[in-house]
């Protein structure tokens, strides 16, 4: 279902806000992306060309960014149990 939803944003069709999805689906969302900031934060910028560290730091400001704004959705709409 989440999936589909997705499909439907990168689409243009769908006009979807965070209050479109459940709790549980916000929580899954925010610990995907909590697993792919760690990563990211774990990655040696030293190691990496130019573009790849701009396109690195641009990348956890995002996931950082998406995760504040499903934090504050679901302080509204109460904790997953």
């Amino acid at each position: 279902m989440l999936m589909r939803k997705a499909l439907r944003i990168l689409k243009g069709t769908g006009g979807l806000k965070v209050t479109d999805y459940t709790a549980e689906e916000l929580s899954e969302a925010h610990r995907a992306l909590l697993s792919t900031l760690l990563k990211c934060e774990n990655m040696e910028l030293a190691k990496m060309g130019k573009s790849q560290q701009t396109l690195l730091v641009r990348r956890i400001a995002a996931l950082k960014l998406a995760l504040a704004l499903i934090e504050k959705e679901q302080g509204q709409i109460g904790p997953v149990e």
